[in-house]
């Protein structure tokens, strides 16, 4: 590559990095997503490290298979899942959500098995694109842990 060539590379770069680009929320949800499955800062997060394996809907109905780790260092007894369905851009608003909680005993770095079949109206009209699943411990080494945001 030319000198000229080479300066006028730096000259553009320089250029687009002085530009700030608003990021779509899409983005950052999905930077999330990818913390939560790589496990990355999951034991500050509260949360548990979801893996699906295999998602069916047939309008009404999804079926969400796979299965939860836990990322503590002490058993986990107890899980809550809670799964929100988001309308699209732009606001994404908060269209429905789910809410079970299941009775087990997951031990340190142990997964278990998640099924979860979940009702919305809404499954049929937008599918399951805006969907988020959050599964966060009832009990970690025996000390309860909060509900996550939006449990009733």
């Amino acid at each position: 590559m030319s000198t000229p060539r080479i300066l006028v590379a730096l000259a553009s770069t320089a250029l687009l990095a002085g530009c700030t680009i608003q990021e779509d929320p899409r983005t950052a949800a999905a930077r999330s997503y990818v913390r939560e499955v790589t496990g990355d800062d999951l034991k500050g997060s509260g949360r548990l490290q979801i893996q699906t394996t295999g998602v069916t809907t047939d309008g009404r109905f999804a079926k969400f298979r796979g299965y939860v780790r836990n990322k503590f260092d002490q058993p986990v007894d107890g899980v809550r899942y809670l799964v929100t369905l988001h309308g699209d851009a732009p606001d994404y608003k908060v269209l429905d959500r789910w809410q079970r909680e299941v009775d087990t005993t997951i031990e340190p770095g142990e997964r278990a098995n998640m099924n979860l079949d979940v009702e919305s109206m809404y499954f049929g009209s937008y599918g399951i694109r805006n969907v988020n699943i959050d599964a966060v411990p009832v009990k970690v080494g025996g000390n309860l842990v909060p509900p996550p945001p939006g449990w009733k």
